[in-house]
């Protein structure tokens, strides 16, 4: 699918390269534009604000993941060029990509409740926490409230995670988004992974498993009653 296909409303996480670093931004899709430029078809999403300001993309590399609300499957497009709108209004992404979804399997997450430690920012209190859920492309944490004030979207967040085992599995990513008051006092945060280690990529691959042989289980009780 190109990018213009995507649905009204679908969700846009947007990876900025800047050389040593990557800055995440979100956005959504207001509309698609049939019409190609430069071999190129294109979205316009809601602009990325900064203290009540439009924040520049400028001509560094950049990648789209867009959650595509059709069929919520995810898409990964490279931005070739953008701008925005004649009235500012609307960040234009243009991408030459006609992508495929990507396999289930990178983006299921699994629901677990792990020991957590993370660090998020330039803030390097350590606090503790517990896992929501975990893909091969991030994660999902449950902290107290109070443990963090201030967050910001784009942050490196280091994180390292305790199995039932007391096994340790380290990871780091970026704050793509955050929930306050997701449960009482409780804040959940989501972490998209700069790489995702082979120890975390097995830890993730056999809770799949297990979470796939209870539903057959609990598919194959039903169709026996």
């Amino acid at each position: 699918m190109t990018i213009n296909e995507m649905q009204e409303g679908s969700s846009v996480t947007l990876t900025v390269n800047l050389g040593s670093e990557d800055i995440i931004f979100e956005t959504s899709v207001i509309q698609g534009f049939n019409e190609p430029y430069k071999k190129a078809f294109s979205i316009a999403a809601e602009p990325i604000m900064k203290d009540g300001k439009i924040v520049s993309l400028g001509r560094h590399r950049i990648s789209a993941s867009v959650i595509n609300l059709a069929d919520n499957r995810e898409y990964i497009y490279t931005i070739a060029f953008n701008g925005m709108s004649k009235d500012k209004s609307h960040l234009l992404l243009f991408s030459p990509d006609d992508a495929t979804a990507v396999n289930h399997r990178e983006s299921y997450r699994v629901s677990c409740s792990y020991e957590t430690v993370a660090q998020i920012g330039n803030n390097r209190k350590t606090v503790k926490g517990f896992l929501h859920d975990i893909s091969f492309s991030g994660l999902g944490m449950v902290f107290s409230k109070e443990d963090f004030t201030n967050l910001s979207i784009g942050a490196e967040v280091s994180a390292s995670i305790y199995d039932y085992n007391e096994r340790m599995y380290k990871v780091t990513g970026h704050l793509v988004r955050f929930v306050e008051d997701f449960d009482e006092n409780k804040t959940l945060i989501g972490v998209k992974f700069i790489e995702t280690p082979m120890a975390v990529a097995g830890l993730v691959a056999a809770l799949q498993q297990k979470e796939l042989r209870v539903r057959k289980r609990l598919e194959e009780k039903g169709a026996k009653t």
